[in-house]
């Protein structure tokens, strides 16, 4: 009977052994469990926080990048629009500085606002009309050459034919040698018509309006001979003149209202003489 109760009394202490042991090991087990839980995540969350500003750090680089191609675009479109300004004054300087220079020209200088850009027409509409003294059939110049005549003229504009359109014509003389022919416009060259075969017209000798006419005054320049061509057999000549003008890059005229008397190197008498 003593006996039996020893080996009770055993496996009761042996068994609060094997308890306490396994108490011991889950408590280990779990602790271990939660450090290396608690060991991970703030890496995992570190991970995820830097790989979240990375995506905000792009997002706002496309931005920023988005912004100054903008401004870029805004930037350069200032620029053209200064150019073209630039330009703009240039011209009219160039065509101040022509007036100027010849005092016995009195005109009104104007903008052209509407153009085809095609050139189909070789027509323009400038921002003068006869409110400012502007009347049919006056004389155009560019920079320093004669462009047209006015074709149409209203309150407050005009329509000018240029010397591109062949239904053109202005009275012309030859400067150096004062030969009388006509002017006939082209797109690609001015001819120069109505001279004789033996004429000693020659290329570089500068052409200017007769004056011939009331409709335009004398010694206007319309251009410089390039070529002149002559076809013996029909006793015909060809005179290519060439302006200097683009008429296509030109946004201010002058419209010639008006001149001093007809110079006497440009008269008929003395070419008569």
């Amino acid at each position: 009977m003593l006996k039996h109760l020893n080996i009770h009394s055993w496996f009761k202490f042996f068994f609060l052994i094997i308890v306490i042991i396994l108490v011991i090991w889950f408590l280990t087990t779990r602790n271990g469990s939660e450090r290396i839980a608690l060991g991970i995540i703030p890496s995992i969350q570190k991970n995820i926080e830097t790989k979240s500003q990375l995506v905000k750090d792009k997002k706002k680089l496309i931005e920023e990048n988005e912004q100054l191609r903008k401004e870029n675009m805004e930037y350069s479109a200032m620029i053209s629009m200064l150019v073209d300004e630039n330009q703009s004054l240039l011209q009219r300087n160039e065509i101040s500085r022509f007036w100027e220079e010849n005092p016995g020209i009195y005109g009104e200088i104007a903008r052209i606002f509407l153009k085809d850009p095609y050139r189909l027409y070789s027509t323009f509409l400038i921002d003068k009309g006869f409110n400012q003294g502007i009347k049919k059939n006056m004389p155009v110049l560019g920079m320093s050459e004669v462009i047209g005549r006015v074709i149409e003229v209203h309150p407050e504009f005009s329509r000018v034919r240029t010397i591109e359109s062949p239904n053109l014509a202005f009275g012309a003389v030859v400067k150096r040698t004062r030969e009388l022919g006509v002017i006939v416009g082209g797109r690609k060259d001015l001819k120069l018509t109505y001279l004789t075969i033996n004429s000693d017209v020659s290329p570089g000798d500068e052409i200017i309006t007769s004056g011939t006419t009331d409709i335009t005054p004398a010694g206007l320049p319309l251009g410089t001979v390039r070529e002149v061509v002559r076809l013996e057999p029909e006793e015909e000549l060809i005179v290519k003149v060439e302006s200097s003008e683009d008429i296509g890059k030109l946004d201010f005229v002058l419209v010639v209202t008006a001149t001093q008397p007809i110079p006497s190197d440009v008269s008929l008498e003395e070419d008569i003489n």
